[in-house]
Order: structure tokens, then C-alpha cells, then sequence
């Protein structure tokens, strides 16, 4: 609020014009913190806006790739309202050419791991610290022999990731029984579309 009175308006009450002196400080001051708050949540819009823009990148640019899930232990297939995946080329060693010389990585390292259409999957064909000229590929970070994705979790609606967990139980067959569809941007960036339980 503020009263529009020169402080020379000699056809304004004293009473008027001291209560203006007043409240024009505080307004001002007001302004400046409302400004403030816009400010701040224009920058946190922002930064949400980007994070989302990130997430969404793969599935606006990127290419879909098929991918066979592995069995890993019970204990772990499922947590609250997430179902636990893994896959070969999540293992270092089962990348070609074979065993890797693992002192080559280190924890935290950015790692680009190739992939190659093999009939209605795709599979690992090579991993290394540069970034592939070409084709599709899967950046990860190297931990402890394993290679993180980003693709290790998948959100589901209450209840309903009982199939899955049960598809995913350790099995002699070998059999692929869980296949995942992912959305590869060409940073290499993986998102995962859809996960499918494959019938008997």
C-alpha cells in the first residue's frame, strides 16, 4: 500500500502525511522480498524444468533397444514399490572381449559401453572410457566390477510387481524371462519404457 502525497502537500493532514513517511518504508521493504521470493522460484522452476527435460531427453531423441534381464538374488527383487533389475553387461567381466583389466577403471568413472542388435535383443559388444563416434551405446559408471546405468530400478503400482519378482527368481533353464525396453538418447543416456514378463 502506499498513499501518493508529496511530503510538501500543504492540503494534507500532518496525521496523513506521517502515516505515509511510514508506511512507505515498509512497502518498499515488502517489495523487495516479494521480489526476492519470485526470484528464487523462477531459479527452483528452472532447475526442476531441467531435471525433467534430462529425464525425458532419451525418450524424445533417443533409440529403443530391447534388452534380456539376468536372475539376481530373491532377497533383493523387490523393495517398497520398485522392482530391483540386472543385466549381463551390468557385470564388467561379462562384456567382450572377456575379463577386463579392472585397474583400468576406477570407482566413479564415466564408462561407454557398445551395443549391437543380436536377433530381437540387443547385447554388449565392447566397453571404454571414450565416447563411441557411433551406434548405440549405454553410458554408465564403473563400481566395484559393476557398471551402473541408471536403468537398476523400475517404478510400479502397488501390487503389481509380483509377476515380475517371480519371473526374476534364480533358475537353472537360463531361459530369458524378464526382457526390458529402453530408450537410448545418443549421449548414451537409458531410460527404461516398458519391462514385459515373457509367458512359458
Amino acid at each position: 500500500m502506499y498513499i501518493p502525497l508529496r511530503r510538501n502537500d500543504e492540503s494534507a493532514p500532518a496525521w496523513m502525511i506521517a502515516i505515509r513517511d511510514r508506511l512507505t518504508p515498509l512497502w518498499q521493504s515488502e517489495r523487495n522480498i516479494l521480489t526476492a521470493i519470485i526470484a528464487v522460484a523462477l531459479i527452483q522452476f528452472g532447475i526442476l524444468g531441467a531435471m525433467i527435460a534430462n529425464e525425458m531427453r532419451p525418450h524424445v531423441t533417443g533409440t529403443t533397444i530391447r534388452v534380456a534381464t539376468v536372475p539376481i538374488d530373491p532377497r533383493d527383487l523387490f523393495r517398497g514399490n520398485f522392482v530391483i533389475l540386472s543385466y549381463k553387461f551390468s557385470t564388467l567381466r561379462s562384456i567382450p572381449p572377456g575379463i577386463h583389466n579392472t585397474h583400468n577403471y576406477k570407482d566413479g568413472q564415466t564408462v561407454f559401453v557398445t551395443m549391437k542388435q543380436d536377433g530381437d535383443l540387443w547385447k554388449a559388444t565392447g566397453i571404454s572410457r571414450e565416447r563411441p563416434k557411433e551406434g548405440v551405446f549405454l553410458r554408465g559408471e564403473y563400481r566395484r566390477n559393476r557398471i551402473e546405468y541408471g536403468i537398476e530400478s523400475y517404478f510400479v503400482q502397488e501390487g503389481t510387481g509380483k509377476p515380475i519378482e517371480d519371473a526374476m527368481r534364480w533358475n537353472n533353464s537360463g531361459k530369458t524371462s524378464v526382457v526390458v525396453e529402453l530408450v537410448v538418447a545418443p549421449n548414451g543416456k537409458a531410460s527404461i519404457k516398458t519391462v514385459e514378463v515373457l509367458e512359458e
